[in-house]
């Protein structure tokens, strides 16, 4: 289950009742049996219960921002909705920046547009979870290039150039004249 979708709801019935009067209830009628996260029974058979978890406590919070910006819809181009795991390593303009670039070097595939983007936040070193979703809208246009296809194989010719480069670095014996 994803974090994005309030997991607390998803929890162990109890817990998640728990503080509310069905939990308290529920608690009351079980009281020597340990029935959630929140209870445990100890030592001496009764049971023990914790401070009630309530969603403020999860360190995730279900209750998504939500910023409501008017469309302007023969201008706005696109829309990026993507997790954190994109926002640790990019800024917002630093993530339009990309895709915009994405799109005028010519992918018109969104598939390998979100790919791309994905990619380079992995390459960033991003090491939270990422998911990213980008609406294209009509003003948005297509450049001409090769697109996601060219930027790997500019990537690829890159790093065989940097591994040439560096086996040869190491393959040099330095002349400093004693040799002679």
């Amino acid at each position: 289950v994803s974090r994005g979708l309030g997991d607390f709801r998803f929890k162990d019935l109890d817990s998640a009742l728990l503080g509310t009067a069905a939990g308290t209830a529920a608690a009351g009628a079980s009281a020597t049996q340990p029935n959630s996260m929140n209870d445990h029974a100890t030592t001496n058979g009764s049971s023990s219960s914790t401070k009630p978890v309530t969603p403020e406590d999860q360190k995730v919070s279900p209750v998504p921002d939500i910023i409501v910006q008017n469309r302007n819809k023969e201008h706005d181009e696109f829309i990026i909705v993507a997790c954190d795991g994109i926002w640790d390593v990019q800024t917002n303009y630093e993530g339009v920046t990309t895709v915009a670039n994405i799109f005028e070097e010519g992918e018109s595939d969104m598939g390998l547009v979100c790919e791309e983007l994905l990619d380079l936040c992995l390459r960033m070193g991003s090491k939270d979870n990422m998911t990213a979703l980008v609406l294209k809208f009509g003003p948005q246009q297509i450049g001409q290039g090769g697109g996601v296809a060219a930027r790997r194989q500019a990537r690829e010719a890159a790093e065989q150039t940097e591994a040439t480069e560096s086996s040869s670095l190491k393959a040099t014996v330095v002349d400093d004249g004693t040799n002679s």
